[in-house]
């Protein structure tokens, strides 16, 4: 069996039309999926290469995850699932998330939406036995100075994982989650040209690019590896075990320096992708 084709499997990623989440859906695509993602803008032809997205070969169509009621409404364009991946995420800089209404609305998409888009596809992923992946973040085994929702959400969305993991063994579905490290991705990039004449936002950034460094070091070594797509296998290789519903500990982040994972992964674990595992070689400072 190869554990990288997923032919004739249909896949939705909520939160992939730009970011990890638009890498994520164009790598299960290229090993052979029919593959759906969501995006709050009106039509595929709204976002560019600019605003880091490939749309190519998608099927895409609008929701406001931070919307109760419009993902309640949501009508997918297909009758079966077999893998749902939750990579919708929002940040506010400059110290909005202190303001509760910036919290609010982070905490929202962060977190809220995440349970009700699970709820959502739990009947299709049922019938399936298909496969549901949360993207977090390694915020969540940190703190993070200025973005107290963000990292709130984040540390939710580990315990979610842990918590459906256990609680939809029964049906077959097998929910997993991954956190991924510091992505070059285009909200960071903004996020620091917005910065100005913040002196700590300078350091911030002289930082951010030596990770940046020494990830394309990493990377010309190694060669740019598709990290998300050799997780997302190891976590579909294996059915949940209906006999026995265990809790996997998730893995700490000081073992995950530098190493990759090589045995399979139970069943509402969490990868922690800090250290030398890198979206397309590079990390810089922003959305995890």
């Amino acid at each position: 069996m190869n554990e990288l084709d997923f032919s004739g499997k249909q896949v939705l990623v909520v939160g992939g039309s730009s970011g990890i989440g638009n890498g994520i859906a164009q790598a299960f695509r290229a090993k052979g999926a029919r593959v759906a993602v969501c995006g709050t803008r009106a039509q595929a032809s709204d976002y560019s290469a600019e605003d880091g997205s490939d749309l190519a070969g998608l099927s895409y169509a609008q929701l406001d995850v931070s919307d109760p009621q419009a993902v309640a409404a949501f009508k997918p364009s297909f009758d079966r699932l077999d893998v749902l991946v939750l990579a919708q995420g929002a940040v506010i800089y400059r110290r909005g998330e202190f303001q509760m209404d910036g919290f609010r609305k982070v905490m929202e998409v962060n977190l809220m939406s995440l349970m009700a888009c699970a709820t959502k596809f739990h009947e299709m992923l049922a019938a399936a036995k298909g496969s549901l992946i949360i993207v977090s973040s390694t915020a969540a085994y940190h703190s993070t100075m200025g973005n107290p929702a963000y990292n709130a959400s984040k540390t939710g969305a580990m315990g979610l994982t842990r918590t459906l993991g256990e609680a939809w063994a029964e049906d077959g579905i097998r929910v997993n989650g991954i956190a991924p490290g510091l992505v070059d991705t285009n909200r960071p990039r903004r996020h620091q040209d917005d910065q100005g004449d913040d002196g700590k936002s300078e350091a911030a950034g002289r930082r951010a690019r030596a990770h940046s460094v020494a990830a394309a070091r990493h990377a010309r070594r190694h060669g740019r590896r598709r990290v998300v797509p050799r997780f997302a296998a190891r976590l579909l290789h294996r059915r949940p075990d209906h006999h026995r519903r265990r809790r996997a500990d998730p893995l700490a982040e000081e073992q995950a320096q530098g190493s990759q994972v090589s045995s399979p992964i139970d069943a509402g674990s969490f990868h922690n992708g800090q250290g030398s595992d890198f979206w397309d070689g590079e990390r810089v400072r922003g959305q995890g």
